[in-house]
């Protein structure tokens, strides 16, 4: 992953991408687990509902900044608030103001949904103090407070001691290693266990305690493991209630404890994605359509354009459009897009052209994606929502194939493209039947095949004819 100057990394999924990904896990596949167990097939296990949200990353990556975006968006599933916050969100708030404290910790009065209540600009820190947790604050060469979500509540849980000054201090819970040498290099700040033991362990339990679904950390660090108490009480927290965290990249027994629970979705802004390849079937002749739809007008511009919008970027290692129109290569020479054009007759080919080029350049793929070139609604949050989903450990040990569909409380209404299959099927999309495509291993494998939700039946419609292109115009 290439690197920008302070450690930003050069590809970040949208926040609306990643909380996609995380709710498609964290509820689909749990629907899904139930229909075969009732069905009692014979399958390879299905990902574990994903129940949490951490966000990991070196320092400065944007790992807090990624947070606040995903709160602020309506789909983020929060249960309820007391009615007292929600009023402080809808009438100004000055700088030095805090929340009453009548609201906490206990909620009462009218109770309203997250969604009901309007966001504005600037207001990330407010929608934070809509979640019970916490959230620590670094003061250079000073101290580390851990301040209540909720009450505003501040306690110091670190305090500066200059590098030669360091003293032994309690040990991580786990492998008697000192939590000193958890710390990256330069930093010389110790754990104070008072602020730990009162302050953290009281906004944990009033976490626990609240109605709320879901509980807010900024963030989980080295200090942390100093103190037993307060790493029960978090793993506590993750058993009963779901979160969403901020954790330190630092490898420590306690943290590494958490990225690996079966029921936490980790985006790590260090390694965002793995190495997923994109074909673009564009190999169609337009015979229905009567001329080369591919070009056709789209809201002024050739409708192929759609796709090759909704794909760039860096979130795929390779990509290549897949084409028997002259017209359709030049443009893509033009924009200097990898194209193939080829006079092959059967969709199998183009299959096999496209995944064959792709694997001679990047023999290293974990997967890749096939998506039409005549899906014009198609978009690219959905696209990369699905990569996001394949990436995680949850699908890649099951060797999933993963495909679009329409989809209602949990069920499959409309399956369609784009699909994206694990590498271990490969080879059998190298040497399909003639005049085959990717379906006939959706038929040998049904159970390793699991669905996306689209955001919209629109994402799914192709454009056959004249008249349908004209209809997809509208939206």
């Amino acid at each position: 992953m290439i690197m920008k100057p302070g450690g930003t990394p050069a590809f970040r999924a949208a926040a609306s991408s990643i909380l996609r990904s995380f709710l498609n896990i964290a509820e689909t596949t749990a629907a899904q687990t139930a229909q075969e167990n009732s069905l009692g097939t014979d399958s390879d296990p299905v990902p574990v509902k994903k129940r949490h949200l951490i966000i990991t990353g070196s320092r400065r990556s944007g790992k807090s900044t990624l947070l606040r975006e995903i709160l602020t968006l309506p789909d983020f599933p929060a249960d309820t608030i007391s009615s007292e916050i929600s009023e402080s969100l809808r009438n100004p708030v000055s700088a030095d103001s805090s929340l009453p404290g009548s609201c906490l910790p206990v909620f009462h009065g009218l109770r309203r949904h997250i969604s009901d209540i309007p966001f504005l600009p600037g207001q990330a820190e407010s929608r934070l103090q809509m979640f019970p947790g916490f959230t620590t604050h670094a003061f250079k060469q000073d101290r580390v407070e851990l301040a209540d979500n909720l009450t505003g509540e501040i306690s110091r849980i670190g305090i500066y001691r200059p590098k030669f000054s360091f003293h032994a201090f309690p040990a991580d819970f786990d492998s008697g290693k000192s939590a000193a040498s958890s710390a990256s290099s330069g930093n010389q700040m110790v754990p104070d266990l008072n602020g730990f033991l009162g302050g953290g362990l009281a906004s944990i339990k009033r976490a626990i305690d609240s109605p709320a679904a879901f509980a807010v950390i900024d963030e989980l660090g080295y200090l942390e493991s100093s103190c037993p108490e307060f790493c029960d009480a978090i793993f506590h927290l993750f058993d009963t209630k779901r979160v969403i965290a901020v954790l330190r990249s630092q490898s420590t027994p306690f943290l590494d404890a958490l990225r690996a629970r079966d029921d936490v979705y980790v985006y790590d802004l260090d390694h965002p994605v793995l190495p997923v390849g994109c074909v673009i079937m564009a190999s169609g002749l337009g015979k229905r359509f009567g001329s080369n739809k591919l070009m056709a007008d789209f809201n002024g511009k050739p409708l192929i354009t759609r796709i090759l919008s909704a794909t760039d970027g860096p979130l795929f290692a390779a990509r290549i459009v897949v084409t028997r129109s002259p017209e359709v290569e030049s443009l893509c020479r033009e924009r200097e897009i990898p194209v193939l054009l080829h006079t092959m007759p059967y969709r199998n080919h183009t299959v096999k052209l496209g995944l064959s080029a792709l694997l001679g350049k990047n023999p290293d793929l974990a997967g890749c994606i096939f998506a039409l070139g005549d899906q014009p609604l198609l978009s690219q949050e959905t696209i990369e929502a699905m990569v996001l989903t394949f990436a995680t450990q949850a699908y890649r040990s099951c060797g999933e194939i993963l495909r679009l569909a329409s989809m209602e409380h949990g069920e499959v209404k409309s399956p369609g493209n784009p699909i994206l299959f694990d590498r271990r099927y490969f080879n059998e999309l190298l040497t399909l039947p003639d005049n085959s495509g990717g379906n006939v291993l959706l038929k040998k494998y049904p159970q390793h095949v699991r669905y996306f939700p689209a955001a919209s039946p629109l994402e799914l419609a192709d454009a056959d004819t004249p008249e349908e292109l004209e209809y997809l115009k509208n939206f």
